[in-house]
Parts: C-alpha cells; structure tokens; sequence
C-alpha cells in the first residue's frame, strides 16, 4: 500500500508540475494501465518464495504503475473540470438562468456573492451551454436585496464572464482558487430580473 500511495502521489506530482496537460488519447489510457498493472503487482507481492532483488523490482515496478495511474486520473480530472468552460461567445450576454443556490452567501459591498448550480441556461429562449457551477453577485442597486439560503431554486437573468484574477508574483491566485473550487465563470445578476421558483430543493447538501 505504500508503494501504491507513494507511486500515484509521484505521479500526480508530476502532472502539477507540466506547463500543459497529456491529450486525453495518453492521459485515460495510462491511467487505466497504472490501474490493471497495479491490481496484478500487488497480488502476492510479499510471496516469501521470492528472492530479494525480484520482490525489489515488484515495489519498483508497482510504483511507476501507480504513477501512471495517479498522472493519468489527475489529468483526466483537469481535463473534465477545464471542458466547463464559459464559451466565449456568451461572455457579457443576457442568459437566463434556472438552478439552486449552492452555498451560504457572503456579503460584498452593496450587495450578496453567492454560488449558483445552473440548471438550464437559454440565450434568446435558445438553451446555451454553460458551466454548471457559477459566482454570482446580487447588488442592490436602490432595491431590496432577496434573503438567499441554500437550496433555493431561482430563475434569474445574469451576465457572466470567464473568471480572471491578477498574476502577481506571491499574490493570491484567485483564478486558481476558482478553478479548484469548481467555478467556471463569474458574474451578476441583472435587476428586477429574478423569480424564486422553490423555497428548497432537497438534497444532502443543502440540508446540511
């Protein structure tokens, strides 16, 4: 097991430290191999039948194969998370929006932040393709402000982008942040727009 451990950890290492990702032709292929030659290594690997050096090559060999495995899986992970991206083409039109609220909101100036897991999306009453999860900011703008609660499922107009953030050296790397935390895109929702549809939609989470 700690060859295992140790070989996928090297693994996935490795992709973090690559400027670009494996096609995903090489990316699933190695990681399936790392997994099947993983799962044969490891039967009966402590056989004490075996000398020294052969039970040596086996963790060896069991560690570049969890490799490929953890290389393999992580990139096919980046490469599904980087595939939920905002069209460019959508960037600063009017969509409408049907989904949840996905979190707690935080309060910003003149107004809320909060996550939205979109439902559907239609551009011109045509369905568009949009990132299924998405940072939204609601501002008052002279109205009242909505009570948001997770779970809430409402049907609004907003205006999205490509999440950005500055690349200063050792400053905070908000599109990372983004990245990692699932989000595709940013944006606001437009006023007098919105209709909540449902008080709660149940799932674990928001129950939570």
């Amino acid at each position: 097991m700690r060859a295992l451990a140790l070989g996928a950890l090297a693994g996935t290492l490795w992709l973090q430290s690559r400027a670009a990702l494996p096609p995903a032709w090489l990316a699933v292929p190695a990681g399936v191999a790392g997994l099947v030659l993983s799962c044969l290594l490891c039967r009966h690997w402590r056989c004490p039948s075996f000398p020294p050096w052969i039970r040596a090559v086996r963790v060896a060999a069991i560690i570049i194969a969890a490799a490929a495995l953890g290389a393999g899986w992580s990139a096919w992970l980046a490469q599904q998370r980087l595939a939920d991206a905002l069209p460019a083409a959508l960037e600063g039109r009017d969509l409408q929006l049907t989904g949840v609220v996905a979190d707690l909101p935080d309060a910003v100036p003149a107004g809320l932040r909060f996550r939205f897991e979109v439902d559907t999306a239609l551009l011109d009453g045509v369905p568009a393709s949009v990132p299924r999860l998405v940072s939204l900011g609601w501002y008052a703008d002279g109205g009242d402000l909505p009570v948001l609660q997770p779970g809430q499922r409402w049907q609004l107009v907003a205006r999205l982008k490509r999440p950005h953030g500055l690349a200063n050296p050792q400053g905070f790397d908000a599109e990372a942040w983004w990245l990692t935390d699932g989000i595709r895109a940013t944006g606001s929702v437009r006023a007098g727009t919105a209709q909540r549809i449902d008080a709660f939609v149940a799932s674990p989470r928001d129950a939570i």
